[in-house]
């Protein structure tokens, strides 16, 4: 593969991890799903569309300020509970997520983890898969007071791994982080389906359809790019 044989020009990528590294956006809509159902509420994959990025506990407050539900803490309870036993046993990398930071990690790359999620969530999941030591720094809710779309999580991650905004690359699946690694001043890739709607500029920033799409060559393009 191309980016196996092509060196690195940057030196640190961040990536996010809900939807950018693992299969867990079906996860989220299912358990708030299934809690808006039991309050006799529908939902869909469009009512979760504009719900992407940020917090759990921000996106099941939102949900709650939009259906009129009153309990978010009782809401929330239920929709963690439906989530964790999904992840237990079914949550997955996406395809390309283990290759990418193999040869990354091959190629002397420092790897950091800017995520929203909870720390015992991410920190189940890659140690389960053995995963965890090829991440230098791993940011998640728990370590910053402000969250994506704010820059303070890749704001935290350039301090953790001594790195300068020029000297990385964030990799992300939402709107919410794209505008957080642009605050910070971070180049991003951006995962796109082709319905998103991201108002922001393009000069540091590439986007492609999925991570399978994302090697080295493509990084190298970005980096020179945005430093020149």
């Amino acid at each position: 593969m191309k980016h196996q044989t092509v060196d690195p020009v940057f030196k640190g990528v961040f990536f996010d991890f809900d939807g950018t590294l693992v299969d867990s956006e079906p996860l989220h809509f299912q358990a708030e799903k299934v809690a808006l159902n039991s309050r006799g509420i529908s939902f869909d994959l469009t009512d979760k569309k504009d719900l992407i990025g940020g917090t759990v506990k921000g996106t099941a407050e939102r949900i709650c300020a939009k259906y009129g539900i009153q309990d978010v803490d009782s809401f929330f309870i239920e929709r963690e509970s439906v989530f964790h036993k999904l992840v237990d046993s079914t949550l997955a990398f996406i395809p390309g997520a283990q290759s990418l930071i193999e040869v990354l990690s091959r190629k002397g790359v420092l790897i950091a983890l800017v995520t929203s999620g909870t720390p015992d969530y991410v920190f189940s999941f890659l140690n389960k898969h053995q995963i965890t030591k090829r991440f230098q720094s791993i940011v998640t809710m728990s370590d910053v007071e402000l969250h994506k779309p704010c820059p303070d999580p890749y704001v935290k991650a350039l301090e953790l791994t001594s790195l300068n905004p020029n000297e990385s690359i964030a990799i992300e699946d939402s709107p919410t982080g794209v505008i957080s690694a642009q605050k910070a001043k971070i180049p991003c890739v951006f995962i796109d389906d082709g319905e998103t709607k991201l108002a922001c500029g393009s000069d540091n920033l590439f986007r492609v359809k999925d991570l399978k799409s994302v090697d080295v060559q493509l990084l190298n393009k970005l980096y020179k790019k945005h430093n020149t």
